[in-house]
């Protein structure tokens, strides 16, 4: 039995370090991208946000009874150097919504579309930022807010 050997211990350890140094870099890479992840997903939602905060800054909003009978008017204008998505929904007066369109306004200019609700009345029309975010090769899509809000457009 004397004749058997093992490794030498200087192996052993050797061994034992590179192991460890391995399986630390694994794991580090692992979290590296997980967290990177994360923060990117977070940059996009802050550069969504941004502009967010810069649409509530450039762009008003106003609805009145449309020039064809049975139709309302929403009209974006956009004093700003950014082009925006706005979501223009028409609500009954019971709070259902009846309507809605996206309308795309450029940057400077007014953008106006024509909605024909389902029936003669009065109605309220909400205005909803939505933007897009990018962030290295992120995308994410943000809503800013609850919108404004036009009440009392009547459409006869």
């Amino acid at each position: 039995m004397n004749n058997k050997k093992g490794i030498s211990p200087l192996i052993a350890t050797v061994l034992i370090i590179g192991f460890t140094i391995v399986v630390a870099v694994l794991v580090i890479t692992w979290i590296n991208s997980l967290v990177g992840d994360q923060t990117d997903n977070q940059a996009c939602t802050a550069d969504a946000l941004g502009q967010c905060t810069d649409a509530s800054r450039f762009l008003s909003f106003s609805a009145v009874p449309g020039a064809v009978a049975g139709d309302l008017d929403a009209t974006v204008s956009n004093s700003g150097p950014e082009a925006y998505d706005v979501r223009v929904v028409v609500l009954a007066s019971t709070g259902a919504q009846n309507s809605n369109q996206l309308v795309a306004v450029a940057d400077y200019s007014d953008a106006t579309t024509a909605i024909t609700p389902t029936a003669l009345g009065t109605y309220d029309v909400r205005f909803v930022v939505e933007v897009t975010g990018q962030y290295k090769d992120v995308t994410c899509n943000e809503i800013c807010g609850e919108g404004e809000t036009v009440t009392g457009v009547v459409v006869v």
